[in-house]
Parts: C-alpha cells; structure tokens; sequence
C-alpha cells in the first residue's frame, strides 16, 4: 500500500499547470490518492501601489479570494471536467503558501508544473518551483514545460 495518500497541485492557470495536474489526477489513480488543488493569490494581485509599497485591506483579500476561487472553479471545469478534487485558494506568497499548506494539512507528495528558466530569466523571475523544492518537508515532483 502506498504512503502517498493525499497530492498536493498548486496551480497559476498555466498550461504547465495543467500539464502538472493532468500528471497528479494520473498518479493518484494509480495510488487511490486524493487530489487538493491549490492556488495561492499572491499579495500584489490584490493591493494598490502607494509610495511604492503595496497596500490592501481585508475587504480587497477578500474580493481577491472570491475571484480566485470563482477561476479556479472554471479552470477545473474547463480542463478537467467531473473529477472529484479537493479545491483550496490561500492568500500571500506562492512559494511559501504552498510549503505551509502542505505542512497544516498532511500533504504526502507536491506535485507542480515548472518553466524550466535558467540563466538570467531565472535569476530575475525566481522559480516558485525551486523554493517549494528546496523548502518541502514532503517529495515534490516537478513537471517539465516541454512536452516529453
């Protein structure tokens, strides 16, 4: 019997994310495993710039939150149709939204999708993939941009 009982997908509505799930829903077949799909919303999507800082209220959380779980939905629908996932949309930071999330609901493995950037495109944009990688107290598979 396998010890990965419960998949982790985070997900920003990108192609690689749903090459990422596609990988996930199949894996977890595999393994009668359930699938959470998680999309964190990130602090600059929902606040306004003042003296170059970022300011939001709870109200503006809240809006952001709802509309992120309004395309989640859709986005699910859209790609995946009828299956049975758990759904979860989180406020703050991506790359340690997802490593706290893991951790407060006993995720077994993270799944997610990569770009696969190196050199300067990498050093300007950062990888969410990476620092989840780096930070996971759980295995993490990484799914590539490029089609195998």
């Amino acid at each position: 019997m396998s010890k990965y009982k419960n998949i982790l997908v985070p997900v920003d509505f990108s192609d690689i994310s749903t090459r990422a799930l596609k990988v996930a829903l199949d894996l977890a077949g595999s393994l009668a495993a359930k699938v959470t799909v998680l999309h964190a919303v990130s602090m600059s999507a929902v606040s306004l710039p003042v003296d170059g800082m970022p300011v939001y209220n709870d109200k503006m959380i809240e809006e952001g939150l709802d509309e992120a779980r309004e395309k989640l939905e859709n986005y699910l629908r859209e790609h995946i149709g009828a299956a049975q996932l758990t759904q979860a949309v989180v406020f703050g930071e991506p790359t340690s939204e997802v490593n706290i999330y893991a951790v407060e609901n006993a995720v077994d493995m993270i799944i997610m999708g990569t770009h696969g950037r190196t050199g300067l495109l990498h050093l300007l944009l950062g990888s969410v993939a990476e620092s989840v990688l780096r930070h996971a107290s759980v295995p993490v598979l990484c799914v590539p941009a490029r089609p195998e």
